[in-house]
């Protein structure tokens, strides 16, 4: 009986602890000069997980053009996918322990410069 009780404080504590991921799209594409680089959610989850330890690029995505996360007052994360320079923005509020999806970038084509363009999901 005591181990059952241990496993169960162990399985609370981690359920407890585990981050939560909301609104990552379940494929995610950027087209690139030399093809389409797919990445999996599970891909993009981890590069933002490991993302939110790093230093964000602005204190509230709300101060940022960030799509979808305009109105939220966390702090705003990108993270390179690689493949090219594409990469993926998030918010992290670490009061909830949630990572949530803002959008994705990659560079834009050819040699002429210009603005970063969206991927597509």
């Amino acid at each position: 009986m005591k181990t059952i009780s241990a496993i169960l404080v162990l399985f609370t504590a981690s359920a407890v602890s585990a981050q939560t991921f909301t609104a990552f799209p379940t494929t995610l594409k950027c087209e690139l000069d030399t093809g389409v680089a797919t990445f999996t959610k599970a891909e993009v989850e981890a590069v933002a997980a490991a993302g939110i330890s790093g230093t964000p690029v602005e204190n509230s995505a709300a101060n940022a053009s960030s799509g979808r996360c305009t109105t939220y007052r966390l702090p705003y994360f990108r993270s390179e996918l690689g493949e090219g320079g594409s990469g993926v923005y998030y918010v992290f509020d670490s009061a909830a322990n949630r990572i949530e999806f803002c959008g994705a970038d990659r560079p834009p084509l050819g040699t002429g410069g210009g603005y970063m363009e969206p991927c597509t999901f």
